[in-house]
This record gives C-alpha cells, sequence and structure tokens, in this order.
C-alpha cells in the first residue's frame, strides 16, 4: 500500500512531502531518484519522465485536498 507522507518542516523548512510504500518498506523514488517533493506539480513532473501518466491518479489521490 502507498502513503502520503507530510514531511514539512521535518527535512528542511517549508512544505515536503512524500510516498512510501508498505509492501516493500521503501520510500518512492522517480527517475531522477527523488524520494521527496515540494509541490505536486514537480513530483508529477518527475513522474511523467519515468512512467508516463499511467498510475499518475494513484498517487494524486492520496494528497490532501489542501496540500497546494
Amino acid at each position: 500500500m502507498i502513503r502520503f507522507i507530510n514531511l514539512t518542516d521535518q527535512i528542511d523548512e517549508g512544505k515536503l512531502f512524500a510516498f512510501f510504500d508498505t509492501i516493500t518498506m521503501q520510500f518512492i523514488t522517480t527517475g531522477n531518484n527523488w524520494c521527496v517533493w515540494k509541490t505536486i506539480k514537480e513530483f508529477e513532473e518527475d513522474y511523467r519522465s519515468v512512467y508516463t501518466h499511467k498510475g499518475l491518479d494513484r498517487f494524486l489521490n492520496l494528497i490532501p485536498d489542501d496540500w497546494e
């Protein structure tokens, strides 16, 4: 199961988020090997650089409505 992780002010100042896979027990990474993002747009761009659009909604639906 994929989980949205709010890392705001945990690693660096400001809003940050990540996704954690409870099956593999690892943070989700993209082609740039990023596992932490500041904005939804930044995540979408990284995700599409590897996976096109397939499965993107699965992640976007986990982000709280008030995130941005």
